[in-house]
């Protein structure tokens, strides 16, 4: 048995088919202070997630790490954000346009990273996508339309590599199999043998990946 809490705050155990219920209620009572600890987790994070301000100090993700927001001079006549290792540098006297600046720069690291493994992928699993485009989508991180043409969510980016990879592969098999087919999930799996605790961890933290 295992037990997860979805994005919804719900606490989910999946079974066997035939599980007895009272076994079901005593592993669940075994991890009652597990689940109890992670719902306070998830309250806490909850109150986190709120709108960005672009603010000194605030914390923005890339690659599944968090870095902190600092402000500087305009480097050149364009206005750009600035990243390195510290963090993000917003220029002082476009701070108004801070969310467009960091849309943009997040566009621009997602289409970089999503078409490299779009190329790698595509040839480990021998298929041919006929474009790639990024789109924005609140909860929907992929897509691979009837032609093979694939679009990707630019928020990606904020989460680690490994998750990045679940949506390439996932949408890459989609062209040899246009549904979620037991025969999908099965290439999937003999490709990324835990791409559930991928998936699993992107339903669970969509709220993270925003700005």
């Amino acid at each position: 048995m295992t037990l997860r809490i979805d994005r919804r705050g719900r606490v989910v155990i999946r079974t066997p088919l035939y599980t007895v219920r009272a076994d079901i209620e005593s592993f669940y009572q075994q991890n009652r202070a597990w689940v109890a600890r992670k719902l306070a987790e998830r309250r806490a994070i909850q109150k986190m997630c709120k709108p960005k301000s672009f603010v000194p100090g605030e914390e923005f993700l890339f690659l599944g790490k968090s870095y902190p927001l600092q402000l500087g001079e305009t480097n050149g006549k364009v206005p750009n954000i600035s990243f390195c290792s510290r963090g993000f540098t917003l220029p002082r006297d476009h701070a108004a346009k801070a969310r467009d600046l960091f849309i943009k720069w997040y566009k621009t690291r997602a289409w970089e990273k999503i078409t490299e493994k779009v190329l790698c992928f595509s040839k480990k699993l021998d298929v041919l996508p006929q474009g790639i485009r990024l789109m924005t989508a609140r909860t929907q991180w992929g897509s691979c339309s009837p032609d093979n043409r694939l679009a990707f969510n630019w928020k990606l980016v904020m989460a680690d590599d490994a998750f990045i990879d679940y949506v390439v592969a996932h949408e890459l098999l989609h062209i040899k199999e246009k549904n979620h087919s037991p025969r999908f999930w099965g290439a999937l799996g003999s490709f990324m043998p835990d791409y559930k605790e991928r998936k699993a961890w992107l339903d669970d933290n969509a709220h993270l990946l925003n700005i």
